[in-house]
C-alpha cells in the first residue's frame, strides 16, 4: 500500500509523520520523510529558489521511492512537487516544455499510490529555516493543490483540526484501505 500525505509549507505533514511513526505501527511500512528538505541538503534548490533541474530531481526521487516500496508513507509526492513547479511556471519561471516534463514526471507516479491525503492551511506556520514562510505564498500553493486534485481527478482524504484528529481520520481511512 502506498500512502501520501500532501499540502502546502507548514501544515503540519512532517508533524503527523513523526507522530504516526513514534506511535503507530503500520505493519510493513516504510515512513519515508523530507524527501526535499534532504535533497536540499545536497544542494537541490527548493521553495522558490528551485530551477529546472531541481524541480526533475525531486520528481524523479519521489519515483524513485515509488520503485524502492511498494508499502510505504511518504509527506510528500509528486503532486506536491508538481504544485510547486506549477507555480513557478505561472510565475513565468519555466517554459511551457518545461512545464509539460514536470506534468509528465507526476502523471507516471499518479496512479501509484493507494491514497492520498491532503493537509490544507489551517493554522499560523512556524520557521524551521528550510520552509518559505510567506503566508500568501503558502496560500497560493495551498489553492494550486486544489487545482490539482481536482484537474486530475483525485479526491484525497482531507485531516484537518489537531494532530490527534488528523492521526485518527488518517487511521479510518488506512485501515479500510
Amino acid at each position: 500500500m502506498r500512502i501520501a500525505i500532501s499540502g502546502a509549507q507548514g501544515t503540519g505533514k512532517s508533524t503527523l509523520m513523526a507522530d504516526l511513526e513514534l506511535n503507530i505501527r503500520l505493519k510493513g511500512m516504510v515512513f519515508i520523510k523530507e524527501i526535499v528538505r534532504s535533497l536540499a541538503m545536497q544542494g537541490i534548490k527548493i521553495n522558490r529558489d528551485a530551477d529546472h533541474f531541481s524541480q526533475c530531481a525531486i520528481l524523479e526521487e519521489h519515483y524513485k521511492n515509488q520503485l524502492r516500496h511498494r508499502n510505504m508513507i511518504t509527506d510528500r509526492c509528486s503532486i506536491d512537487a508538481f504544485v510547486y513547479a506549477t507555480y513557478d511556471y505561472l510565475q513565468g519561471k519555466y517554459t511551457l516544455e518545461e512545464h509539460l516534463k514536470h506534468e509528465r514526471m507526476m502523471l507516471r507516479t499518479l496512479n501509484d499510490y493507494d491514497q492520498y491525503f491532503y493537509i490544507p492551511v489551517e493554522f499560523e506556520m512556524s520557521a524551521d529555516g528550510v520552509r518559505d514562510t510567506d503566508v500568501k505564498y503558502q496560500k497560493a500553493i495551498d489553492d494550486l493543490f486544489k487545482v490539482v486534485y481536482d484537474k486530475y481527478d483525485i479526491q484525497p482524504i482531507i485531516l484537518k483540526g489537531s494532530v490527534e484528529k488528523r492521526k485518527q481520520t488518517f487511521l479510518e481511512n488506512v485501515c479500510s484501505i
